[in-house]
């Protein structure tokens, strides 16, 4: 009896999903058809990005990409009205609510005597609902990770899935003879290996006379927190680099950087905490083991740079819907530019949005700020799902109150990793031309 309820719950289950698969099913085909259409169009030579068959396309695109969003969401529940949005640290950061509203009030000034510190909890280590909104927080603002794919981890390594992309590997079936190898594409699997970071973080009781009445104030306070990590974790995935000097060489002339990397000590410090994605691609580049480069010097019209780095990704990757080209802000500008001084509907939007939704035939250009120094020369053209960043799930947020500084002290932990699903679907450019950056 309970088999036959279990295959009845299975069944009503999966009669529920099935609008939502076949529609999912339909939309994400429409993307992958327009995509195909878009990359013919670039091919051809002839097409600019802002022709109006190009836009045609990319704002068919950008439909079928906000309807699969809303069948996600459907699928999910979210968005429905009456669902009041919980305080994902509720209770974490303030042991005694109350009574801390009440200490902070009475004790306003500089007498903080009325402020129990037991009103203050000490942290600890992040619940998974916890680790999830600290992601959110992290990434939100920033370009990079926010384009990469997260992965959890339960221990401090973990192999990640190569993008499936291998190919002509059926063969006829011959009895009593084993198939001989397909002739796909040879990928290793490629591990995070996490790296323990630490982050120290003041909160001063006046902010939290500011702000601890508020609504899910102790999520807001959390993710000013979050989203200071967030900024180092993603300049440490563009520009980390393990191998600079412990420390820097300042003879000529001694101005506080480095003669060679140009770089503070501060800087090297930072850097050195691991390999971003950048030096992890650089490194496959020098030496042969996988990576695509493109030359981009002497090359000033952005339109042309673009058109050389999309042509050097493997046409088996370029019909993949979340591909991204990402580069310095100062390139995204000129790109703007270049766009806004035709008289377009294209243009106008550049015009009025900035950054926001600039793409070359349907791929999205992400604009980096963190793209200085050592990388400001460079440009990466890979999927999203390509790039990824592991954390563990031990992350930890302790605090102490220090009453002499008026703050409460707030310290961050987390182990960190960064990587790529599969080289062979990278292409870096480099050498950049010095106007375009």
């Amino acid at each position: 009896m309970e088999h036959d309820m279990t295959k009845e719950v299975a069944g009503a289950v999966k009669e529920a999903l099935a609008p939502f698969q076949e529609e999912l099913k339909a939309v994400s085909g429409t993307v992958e058809e327009v995509q195909k259409e878009l990359d013919g169009l670039e091919s051809r030579g002839d097409v600019k990005p802002n022709d109006e068959k190009v836009k045609e396309l990319e704002k068919r695109l950008d439909e079928a990409n906000e309807n699969i969003r809303l069948i996600h969401t459907d699928k999910a529940g979210l968005g429905k009205p009456g669902a009041e949005k919980k305080d994902a640290f509720e209770g974490f950061m303030f042991a005694d609510k109350e009574a801390l509203i009440k200490g902070l009030k009475d004790g306003k000034g500089i007498n903080q005597r009325t402020v129990d510190s037991g009103a203050f909890a000490t942290g600890g280590q992040l619940n998974p609902e916890q680790q999830q909104a600290f992601i959110d927080f992290a990434s939100q603002e920033q370009a990079m990770l926010g384009f990469a794919e997260w992965r959890p981890m339960a221990s401090d390594k973990a192999d990640i899935d190569v993008i499936g992309v291998d190919g002509r590997k059926m063969r006829k079936a011959t009895e009593g003879t084993a198939p001989t190898g397909g002739a796909g594409v040879s990928t290793s699997k490629r591990t995070l290996s996490v790296v323990e970071t630490i982050l120290p973080e003041d909160i001063t009781l006046t902010f939290l006379e500011d702000n601890i009445e508020r609504l899910n104030a102790e999520t807001h306070i959390a993710s000013l927190i979050m989203n200071s990590f967030g900024n180092d974790l993603n300049d440490l995935g563009v520009n980390g680099k393990e191998d600079l000097a412990a420390t820097i060489t300042d003879t000529t002339p001694a101005d506080g950087f480095d003669d060679t990397t140009g770089l503070s000590q501060n800087d090297h410090d930072f850097l050195r905490t691991n390999d971003g994605w950048f030096e992890i691609v650089d490194a496959a580049i020098t030496g042969a083991t996988g990576g695509h480069d493109v030359d981009l010097a002497g090359v000033t019209d952005p339109i042309e740079v673009l058109a050389a780095i999309c042509k050097a990704l493997p046409s088996k990757f370029r019909t993949l819907n979340d591909l991204g080209i990402i580069v310095p802000v100062n390139f995204a500008e000129a790109y703007a530019n270049a766009i806004a001084a035709r008289e377009t509907a294209e243009g106008d939007r550049a015009l009025q949005n900035g950054f926001t939704g600039l793409r070359y035939f349907g791929r999205n250009l992400i604009a980096e700020s963190k793209l200085v120094g050592l990388n400001a020369d460079k440009i990466m053209f890979t999927p999203g799902n390509n790039l990824v960043y592991g954390t563990r799930r031990n992350t930890t947020l302790d605090a102490e109150v220090n009453f002499r500084k008026r703050l409460v002290e707030y310290t961050l932990t987390s182990r960190t990793d960064y990587e790529f699903k599969t080289l062979d679907a990278v292409v870096r450019g480099k050498s950049l031309d010095a106007s375009l950056r």
